[in-house]
C-alpha cells in the first residue's frame, strides 16, 4: 500500500498567527508537524509519497532529508504552487499511482490513535476502498452515509447527512480507480468552496458501482490550526 500525504497547502493560518516555518516543519511536542504525523500513522514500512511546493524545499533544504528519513521507501514530488484542492494535489503523483497497488492518502495535519496493522488487515478484504469514519455532528467535517448493509451511498463536504463523518484518511484498494475517480470529478468541476476535495472523489466510484466500506476506531487530533494545535499540546500535556 502506498501512502500519499499531500503537504502544499500554503499554511496561510500559521502564517497570518506569525510562524516563519510551513506548517509541515511547525514543532508538534519536540518534532516537526510532519514527522508526528507520520510516527502517528505507523505505516513506515510502507513506501511513501510526499508532495511538497518545490519552493518549501529550496527555502529549507532539511525539509527533503526529513521527508526521507520518515519512511522506508520514500518519493518527493514537487509541485509548482498552489494547486486547486487537495484532491488535484494527489494527482500531482498520477504517473506512481495509476496501477492496481492500493492507496492511502493522509491529510498532513493531523495526529493518528489507531492500531494501524488492524486497518491493514481491515483493507486486505474484499472491497473497492476504506473511509476512516468517527461519530459526529458538526458541520465542519465531511461525512458519508450509509446503506442497511454498512456501504457508502455517498460522500458530502461539510454538510451533516449521517452520524458518520470522515476523518481524512481515505483507502482505494487500486491507485488506478482513485485516478480515474478523481479526473472525473474534476472534468465535472465539482467543488466545495471552489476546491477539490479528496473525499467526494468516492461518488464517482460508486456510481460506477464499487464498494466503499468505513473503519471506524482509534482516535485523531486535528493540529491544522494555531487553535487546533494549541488544544493538542494541551492535551499531551496534560497526559504527561
Amino acid at each position: 500500500m502506498r501512502i500519499i500525504v499531500p503537504m502544499a497547502g500554503a499554511g496561510s493560518r500559521f502564517a497570518t498567527a506569525g510562524y516563519d516555518k510551513p506548517k509541515p516543519l511547525i514543532d508538534v511536542n519536540g518534532a516537526p508537524m510532519i514527522q508526528r504525523v507520520v510516527e502517528s500513522v505507523g505505516l513506515q514500512d510502507h513506501p511513501h509519497i510526499f508532495i511538497v511546493q518545490k519552493q518549501h524545499l529550496l527555502d529549507y533544504p532539511d525539509l527533503g532529508d526529513l521527508l526521507v528519513s520518515l519512511a522506508e521507501d520514500v518519493n518527493i514530488v514537487r509541485i509548482d504552487g498552489l494547486t486547486e484542492g487537495a484532491a488535484e494535489t494527489c494527482l500531482s503523483c498520477e504517473h506512481l499511482i495509476n496501477d492496481d497497488t492500493p492507496i492511502l492518502t493522509v491529510n498532513s495535519d493531523q495526529i493518528m490513535e489507531w492500531d494501524a496493522q488492524d486497518f491493514v488487515r481491515h483493507v486486505s478484504e474484499p472491497m473497492d476502498g476504506c473511509i476512516l469514519t468517527f461519530h459526529s455532528q458538526n458541520p465542519n467535517y465531511s461525512y458519508a452515509e450509509l446503506d442497511e448493509n454498512g456501504l457508502v451511498i455517498r460522500t458530502v463536504e461539510k454538510e451533516v447527512i449521517s452520524e458518520w463523518a470522515t476523518v481524512g484518511l481515505y483507502h482505494w484498494s487500486k491507485g488506478r480507480d482513485f485516478v480515474r475517480a478523481a479526473r472525473s470529478m474534476i472534468d465535472k468541476d465539482i467543488r466545495f468552496k471552489n476546491e477539490y476535495y479528496v473525499c467526494p472523489v468516492y461518488n464517482e466510484n460508486i456510481a460506477q458501482g464499487q464498494e466503499i466500506t468505513t473503519y471506524s476506531k482509534g482516535k485523531f487530533h486535528l493540529v491544522g490550526t494555531p487553535e487546533e494545535l494549541s488544544s493538542y499540546l494541551e492535551l499531551v500535556d496534560g497526559h504527561l
